[in-house]
């Protein structure tokens, strides 16, 4: 945690059916080793998502490369919204 300074660390998938026999451990390590500032911050969660954790993520990223326009000639990356003008039912 101290290299990525996350605000939330989610233990998801089968990994996260020990619940707090995992994620109490998880955040006594965090508490002890982090940086000061890191551990005051980061919340360690069970996930929401169960087994399907990796296959909704995959598909978010592929749907993100689908709907994300990069503009010829420029550094600016758009979703949506192009020069940013607004279309119309947006």
């Amino acid at each position: 945690v101290n290299a990525f300074d996350p605000e939330l660390v989610v233990v998801g998938g089968s990994t996260a059916e020990a619940g707090e026999l995992l994620l109490e451990p998880a955040r006594e390590m965090v508490s002890k080793h982090a940086l000061e500032h890191v551990a005051n911050r980061v919340r360690v969660v069970r996930g929401t998502l169960g087994e399907d954790a990796g296959a909704i993520g995959a598909a978010a990223l592929v749907l993100r490369e689908l709907f994300t326009v990069s503009l010829a000639g420029t550094n600016k990356v758009f979703a949506g919204e192009v020069a940013g003008v607004r279309g119309k039912g947006a």
